[in-house]
């Protein structure tokens, strides 16, 4: 813990001091280096052989003809920011990001409208997505932002470095902050005469165990973990806005703001609807003929199938004695799937709890 505290709490700052790892990159800078190293391939990534690249490769047996040969992408962001990769109703940090690749690198796509509609969640999959995000502008393509009924915590995080941000009047947004999640089942356990014991050589190692209450070291480590993180994201609205870091921290510590009020404190830009937004990219794209492409990820042939038993309603029958056993599982229930789907690998979420259902 005193290297972590040297280091502000930015543990990949100790890996790199303890020698763990050889740097710290970005994927986008790790794509770099690899494309240094062993050449770059036609889809502007490292030079490698993969089934989608093969299928990118395949042409049309008609050729296609587009009525517009410019179009500006709209990428639909709704739900909970969660890691990995997740068909529509939640955000996928590694899904979206494969989407917004997906229009960075086409050739017709001159900017990018990203419709924002989240609480926020996982701070990795938030940074995956903004690092592409900034990818996209590096190419020089515009990237305009609109929030719908809200853009907080995670949801602004992948906002703040846009080019413009649109917002609506009542939109719910802001909420700049960041906290540490661990669910622990130590006094449900003990409360049916359920314990736990062990030995261990480190003081990490029963470490972010359910059936265990969290330590005092471990909760001090998380604890310079969050600040570190609060302070990452401060640092990164006064970037993208343009303010000074008290600025952003006067305006910040989770406080949500209406689209309204956001515009009176410089959080957004604009008030508007997502044509609004749309015409405000073909401008800073100076396109007057276009078309515009709403960009989705093709679900696999799993997701498909998940997707369509989460439409089947189950019911579970529950004898008219045990309503009492009901109403004592149904809040938790609730709340274990909430931690079931924040998946953050460091546990470090930005996410708005008045804008979401926790």
């Amino acid at each position: 813990d005193s290297l972590l505290a040297a280091k502000m709490g930015d543990s990949a700052q100790v890996a790199l001091t303890a020698g763990l790892v050889d740097g710290i990159k970005a994927r986008g800078q790790i794509d770099s280096y690899l494309v240094e190293s062993f050449g770059e391939g036609e889809d502007g990534h490292y030079e490698q052989v993969s089934l989608n690249h093969y299928i990118q490769m395949q042409k049309p047996l008609l050729p296609v003809k587009h009525l517009h040969a410019d179009k500006i992408a709209v990428v639909v962001a709704s739900g909970e920011i969660l890691d990995g990769y997740h068909p529509p109703g939640s955000i996928g940090g590694d899904s979206l990001a494969e989407t917004i690749y997906r229009a960075r690198t086409d050739d017709q796509v001159k900017a990018l409208v990203l419709r924002v509609n989240s609480p926020g969640g996982s701070m990795f999959a938030s940074e995956v997505i903004r690092e592409e995000l900034s990818l996209l502008q590096q190419a020089g393509k515009p990237l305009v932002v609109s929030m719908a009924g809200m853009a907080a915590s995670g949801g602004y995080w992948i906002s703040a470095n846009a080019d413009e941000i649109w917002a609506a009047p009542t939109t719910l947004t802001g909420s700049i902050g960041v906290y540490g999640a661990f669910p622990s089942v130590a006094r449900a356990l003990a409360s049916v005469g359920l314990n736990s014991d062990g030995v261990g050589t480190t003081r990490m190692a029963d470490a972010y165990r359910v059936d265990r209450p969290l330590s005092e070291y471990v909760a001090g480590i998380t604890q310079q973990q969050v600040e570190h993180a609060y302070r990452s994201f401060v640092s990164l609205v006064s970037e993208g806005r343009d303010m000074s870091a008290e600025q952003v921290d006067g305006i910040a510590q989770g406080r949500v703001w209406t689209g309204q009020q956001a515009l009176e404190k410089g959080l957004v830009d604009q008030l508007g609807s997502l044509e609004d937004a749309i015409a405000s990219a073909a401008q800073l794209a100076n396109m007057d003929d276009y078309k515009v492409d709403y960009f989705e990820r093709q679900l696999t042939p799993k997701e498909q199938f998940i997707q369509q038993l989460s439409m089947v309603k189950v019911e579970l029958a529950i004898s008219p004695g045990s309503q009492l056993l009901q109403s004592w599982v149904a809040p938790l229930a609730e709340d274990m799937a909430f931690f079931d789907r924040m998946n953050d690998p460091k546990g470090l979420y930005s996410y708005c709890t008045p804008c979401g259902t926790f």
